[in-house]
């Protein structure tokens, strides 16, 4: 399985921020000079899809751009806190072994009044030969800072729920997630790709739908259409994936679903272009079956035989295998 891109989650948390949370107790009363030595600095390292998982060493470094402060910590199950940070501008730099690195500037001069949550993706795995994505649009706005702890545990939660087959206790988990906090971004992302897994598609387009308001996402959009896909409603798939992919045209998934729809609309020189961009963009046998079928409704008989047969060759023990072979014994005799 490839290894998942990251997702840095970054709160900066102050005074401010204590006071606004009833449940924690109040700190104790401080005098101008002692609330001027620092701040308490927090944050979380996600993995970027259901299916990946974090590195099991990640560093986060702090590095002020005026010089005098520099400090690294490690993450822990996903977590590190950096304390004592002075006030000021800086650097973040996350690090792991086989991955890109991430360098990000936070603005922590005024903490109280430039509160933010700054999230950003790393680009490919080393050596995938691809660029790493541009942090412009990584600043989301105020409204997505106040994600209680709660709801963070519900997700993470959520995350090993359904990394375990649980689907159902991940969806009531996200539930719980998405009450406390109803602008979770990634509580209604992840919602979505269940209620799909479970084959509720009212439900899925329906979270898809709020997570996209929340945060266009290229992922948000690519969900979309795939929900559109599996309802039969290939424009609509088309229309969601074709934004998908102009928000990041590296993703084989959003491509070769592209071509899927285009299938399903019946323009099958369309569908043939988009899937063999996404053979380009790695190995996946199923391309070689989608392929051999556009060729076959183009009426390009042995360019289908070499794709069937390559199927076959990659994945012999596919559920389709059978229905493939009888194909290829049907395209030989009718030399």
């Amino acid at each position: 399985m490839k290894l998942g891109l990251l997702v840095l989650v970054l709160f900066a948390i102050g005074d401010f921020v204590a006071a606004q949370r009833p449940d924690r107790p109040s700190p104790a009363p401080t005098i101008p000079s002692q609330r001027r030595e620092g701040i308490l600095l927090k944050g979380r390292v996600l993995p970027h899809g259901s299916g990946s998982t974090l590195p099991e060493i990640m560093t986060v470094t702090l590095t002020s751009l005026g010089g005098g402060f520099r400090k690294t910590e490690l993450v822990r199950s996903g977590l590190f806190q950096i304390v004592q940070v002075p006030f000021g501008d800086y650097i973040i730099r996350l690090e792991c072994e086989g991955f890109e690195t991430v360098e990000l500037r936070v603005d922590l001069q005024n903490p109280t009044a430039g509160l933010r949550f700054l999230q950003l993706t790393q680009g490919a795995p080393l050596g995938a030969g691809r660029a790493v994505p541009e942090p412009g649009d990584s600043i989301v706005g105020v409204d997505h800072l106040a994600v209680p702890e709660k709801a963070l545990k519900y997700l993470d939660k959520a995350s090993r729920a359904g990394s375990q087959g649980n689907t159902d206790r991940a969806i009531r988990l996200l539930e719980k997630a998405i009450e406390l906090h109803p602008r979770f971004h990634e509580a209604h992302h992840n919602l979505a790709v269940h209620y799909l897994n479970k084959g509720l598609l009212k439900e899925a387009f329906e979270a898809a739908r709020r997570s996209i308001e929340i945060k266009p996402t290229a992922l948000a959009f690519r969900n979309l259409g795939l929900i559109h896909l599996r309802g039969g409603d290939f424009k609509g798939a088309v229309s969601h994936l074709q934004t998908a992919n102009d928000l990041d045209p590296s993703d084989q998934q959003t491509v070769q679903s592209l071509g899927e729809a285009y299938f399903g609309l019946g323009q099958y020189r369309t569908a043939l272009g988009w899937l063999k961009v996404a053979r380009k963009m790695g190995e996946n046998p199923v391309l070689h079956l989608a392929i051999g079928h556009c060729h076959l409704r183009l009426g390009a008989d042995e360019q289908a035989l070499a794709s069937f047969e390559s199927f076959l060759s990659a994945a012999s023990d596919h559920p389709q295998s059978a229905e493939v072979r009888k194909l290829v014994e049907d395209l030989k005799r009718g030399r």
